[in-house]
């Protein structure tokens, strides 16, 4: 049987996500909420802390952008149906987008749920929701990237993006500020993909 804490929890998952997200094409599959664009897709994911307990649970919300082309780099077969978060391409979590500390939701026998409710909702419709307009496709993703070239870092992510679209003098640039960072074990995971793109050793 459930406790008050975990029935609260799904009230506000409900009550709090699903009527913003499915009027947007979002599905809900356990507790991740997708919607598959004709190019990339957005992921919502609610993840509950390790930390908590039946009666107090803690959970945040990450938020991911699906690239199949990134995606098929290293995996093989049928690009998934339901993709999770941690195999985006962009990850976040509400509080990168909000810009504060990592601050967890809080639910016990004492939380007003409603209020939590309203607090996710605005979160959804005021940030992350933004967001997702602002990478619906892959060339948006392109756009933001000259903007903010933080969103991927300096990173294998970068560099695969890159080569994969055939950006060969942004992936080469890449590859040469990789080169003198990277960890020795992973130099020839680098210049595989060095290889793969045609990019200058």
């Amino acid at each position: 049987m459930k406790t008050d804490t975990q029935t609260k929890f799904d009230t506000i998952v409900k009550e709090g996500f699903t009527p913003l997200l499915k009027p947007l094409s979002f599905k809900k599959k356990a507790l991740n909420y997708y919607r598959q664009l004709s190019e990339v897709g957005h992921i919502i994911n609610i993840q509950k802390s390790s930390y908590g307990n039946r009666d107090h649970i803690r959970f945040r919300i990450n938020i991911g952008i699906f690239e199949p082309r990134f995606w098929s780099v290293s995996h093989t077969g049928k690009v998934p149906d339901y993709p999770t978060e941690p195999i985006c391409i962009i990850r976040k979590t509400i509080n990168d987008l909000r810009g504060r500390k990592d601050l967890w939701y809080e639910v016990n026998d004492t939380t007003d749920e409603q209020k939590l409710i309203k607090e996710v909702q605005e979160d959804v419709q005021n940030y992350i929701l933004p967001f997702f307009d602002q990478l619906n496709s892959v060339q948006k993703i392109f756009s933001t990237l000259e903007k903010d070239s933080k969103l991927l870092g300096i990173s294998f992510d970068l560099l695969i993006f890159y080569g994969e679209y055939k950006q060969k003098e942004k992936a080469q640039a890449v590859y040469n500020q990789l080169l003198q960072k990277v960890n020795p074990l992973a130099k020839p995971t680098l210049e595989g993909y060095a290889k793969k793109y045609e990019l200058n050793i």
